[in-house]
């Protein structure tokens, strides 16, 4: 039998199938400075379920291609996607600073 303390340790092998940042948005145009996507989730497979939250105030606009914006989010709220493919997405904030947490994981 595995003694207890062993159950607790960290996973180290393996593939991790989660994914968190939290980042902040300034730029009032779809991406980064450069025009690059914002978040780059880097999962060995395709991410099928994500969660957006808005941690601030102001109402941030968020797109899956950079050309379009596909939804927003209002000051303080939260959405979660499911079975919902995407690896980048751009962001942008109409007014102010936003600060947006994603989490995003696959169903291996």
């Amino acid at each position: 039998m595995v003694a207890p303390a062993k159950l607790r340790l960290p996973i180290t092998q393996g593939f991790d199938y989660n994914f968190h940042q939290l980042f902040t948005i300034t730029s009032t145009t779809l991406g980064d400075a450069d025009g690059y996507a914002n978040v780059y989730i880097p999962l060995k497979g395709p991410v099928m379920s994500f969660y957006l939250i808005n941690t601030s105030a102001n109402l941030v606009e968020y797109s899956f291609n950079g050309n379009k914006t596909h939804g927003f989010l209002a000051g303080n709220s939260e959405r979660l996607y499911q079975f919902r493919r995407v690896s980048k997405i751009w962001f942008r904030a109409p007014v102010g600073t936003v600060t947006v947490s994603l989490e995003a994981w696959m169903h291996p």
